[in-house]
């Protein structure tokens, strides 16, 4: 039996990984203690946390589901319950579990209203987030900051801009002179303060204004946080492609037993359509939304254990019998049933696809993936003035790097159109905000599914979008974000030179 010490010891090593932003590397260390004492209560508190970074809001809540069986009144478990239960897109349920934190930890207690007013403005409850904002008592530095931040988001929502600058001024100031036990919180939530200072710029139209707030944000980031190493995640990509070339692909393991779901791949960078495209799917009643799921990350460490490989990846699919392929696949679809019934397809747009879509095609062989491209000097200004640091894309902080994973994904994405077996779509952002109707009906049928009117309004759904997209994708169809690269045209040189092919 593992005793608490040594638990404490695997909590620290995994802390150290969310720091930087390993958080597949975090959850394998989880699992490997959990394998030898699979009881642990803080191990799994810690894996729901770990899911949760990762986007995979499924498996947090399913961790999370049985822990409070186990302990219904646990503080900690319910205060990552409501983010759950909200990206799972269970919005009532949500709010309310953030309304019960409150009673339970006090209506004063700054993390519990912080929360909550979060959830409110995810789910453009406006007036809920006004009433809760005023209710905030300015006690101490954690509530101000709270407060502000609210008040910032709501001019934001009311394009009251000066206003909301004014108000992420302020927040800023008092987050630059305000002394943490946890440098790394107060950093990040400067970080974000500056992200929102730079959303308020750039819809007052002062570019330049928008452009150095948020390169400040990268600064912070590149000084106080991990470093991205380009190369290595290029050269992965590069290896991944050569392994699984076309001839290499066809004489490998295949899942040969039938499959009763279809997974549909959803591949594109961050920024570049991918929640979009997930919510007009999920108007249908045929598909299920499955967000950004882990699932493939975790049958490639599988993949390792069932074939007892000396190799590492991508070269252990070489060792692949088709059993092994046989049981990824049913593991695969087992967490397809876990996430939705009696849905013929099931979506995954998860960022690493990229680098596991072969892998995938050869264990979900009934499955279908859509190719999403997006105008490359766009989605490089989207990506740049977002905050998708938190999410571990630390890449977006030097222009450089980002182009050179742009480039290294948009390769791999080709390569994959020309080499794998499965059914592929090529598919357009622009031509999807452009030309709606006729590009949803392209996607429907290479779906194979009837034609359903429903999406074309997935504004109206009563999904909450499980990215940093949300704001986005519950409003109508716009276009404004073509073309947007324009604004900030002189600055996008080092970004433009790695891309110049694409332009």
């Amino acid at each position: 039996m593992v005793d608490s010490e040594n638990d404490t010891t695997v909590i620290d090593k995994v802390n150290a990984l969310i720091e930087q932003k390993y958080f597949g590397l975090a959850r394998e260390r989880i699992n490997r203690s959990l394998n030898k004492n699979p009881n642990s209560f803080p191990l799994r508190v810690k894996l729901a946390e770990v899911y949760h970074q990762m986007r995979d809001f499924h498996q947090a809540g399913m961790v999370l589901d049985t822990l409070l069986k186990e302990a219904p009144d646990n503080d900690q478990l319910f205060s990552l319950l409501p983010q759950v239960l909200l990206n799972r897109g269970h919005t009532e349920q949500a709010i309310e579990r953030s309304k019960e934190l409150r009673e339970r930890i006090g209506l004063d207690n700054p993390h519990a209203t912080g929360q909550l007013a979060e959830i409110y403005e995810k789910t453009s409850s406006t007036e809920e987030l006004r009433k809760l904002i005023d209710e905030i008592k300015t006690t101490d530095e954690l509530s101000r900051m709270i407060k502000l931040l609210g008040e910032g988001r709501l001019a934001l929502r009311r394009k009251e801009y000066d206003q909301a600058i004014d108000y992420f001024q302020q927040l800023k100031k008092l987050l630059e002179t305000t002394k943490s036990t946890d440098e790394t919180l107060r950093v990040n939530r400067l970080i974000d303060c500056l992200f929102q200072m730079a959303k308020a710029y750039d819809r007052m139209g002062e570019f330049d204004s928008a452009w150095a707030t948020a390169s400040r944000a990268h600064e912070l980031q590149r000084e106080n946080g991990p470093i991205f190493n380009a190369s290595q995640y290029t050269s992965m990509l590069e290896a991944v492609s050569k392994r699984m070339d076309p001839e290499t692909v066809r004489s490998l393991a295949h899942c040969d037993t039938p499959l009763d779901q279809t997974p549909l791949y959803i591949v594109g960078n961050p920024r570049s359509g991918t929640s979009l495209l997930e919510q007009i799917l999920s108007m249908h009643p045929e598909v299920a939304n499955g967000g950004e799921l882990s699932i493939g990350l975790r049958l490639q460490e599988d993949l390792l254990t069932l074939t007892d490989s000396y190799h590492g990846w991508p070269d252990a699919v070489l060792d692949m019998r088709t059993d092994d392929a046989n049981e990824l696949g049913r593991r695969y679809m087992a967490c397809l049933r876990e996430l939705t019934l009696n849905k013929k397809v099931v979506s995954n747009k998860a960022l690493n696809l990229q680098i596991q879509l072969g892998f995938l095609s050869l264990i979900t062989p009934n499955s279908k993936a859509i190719m999403l491209y997006r105008y490359p000097l766009d989605n490089c200004v989207s990506c740049f003035t977002t905050n998708l640091l938190s999410s571990g894309h630390l890449y977006c902080s030097d222009l450089k790097d980002m182009g050179k994973v742009w480039m290294a994904r948009r390769k791999i994405m080709e390569y994959w159109q020309e080499s794998l077996e499965i059914p592929i779509l090529e598919l357009h952002y622009e031509n999807i905000v452009q030309n709606q109707e006729l590009e949803t009906r392209r996607i429907i049928d290479f779906l194979g599914l009837d034609w359903n009117e429903s999406c074309l309004n997935f504004h109206q759904s009563n999904l909450v979008a499980r990215t940093i997209s949300y704001d986005q994708v519950n409003r109508k169809m716009y276009s404004t974000s073509n073309g947007r690269w324009k604004n900030y045209e002189k600055h996008l040189q080092p970004f433009a030179d790695l891309v110049g092919d694409y332009l």
